[in-house]
């Protein structure tokens, strides 16, 4: 037997792009600033320590995301992981709040 495997409706895959491309926009910005940070940096160096366990919870956030994506969430669990996402933008969390609480109704 031949099964199609699930897909995601469009809202949920449009609203689960938007968190990716949000996230990955702030791992890059991230990165462009650590290789602006002129060598040596010591291991004290509080900012560069900053901007790597920022860069940890974005990398850490869209691994969870792409692994929620491929058990096929439904706008209510992706939702849940929108509220509770550390890495978002307030404006990228407004937006996806409403495309997926209009879908859930």
């Amino acid at each position: 037997m031949n099964q199609t495997p699930p897909t995601l409706n469009t809202v949920v895959l449009d609203a689960a792009t938007l968190m990716l491309a949000d996230l990955d926009e702030q791992r890059l910005a991230i990165s462009r600033e650590l290789h602006c940070i002129p060598p040596p940096v010591p291991a004290c160096d509080v900012d560069f320590n900053r901007l790597l366990e920022e860069r940890a919870v974005i990398v850490d956030e869209m691994q969870r995301l792409k692994r929620m994506l491929a058990a096929d969430p439904d706008a209510t669990g992706l939702l849940t992981f929108c509220q509770g996402a550390l890495a978002l933008t307030a404006d990228t969390r407004s937006r996806i709040e409403d495309l997926l609480q209009r879908e859930s109704r």
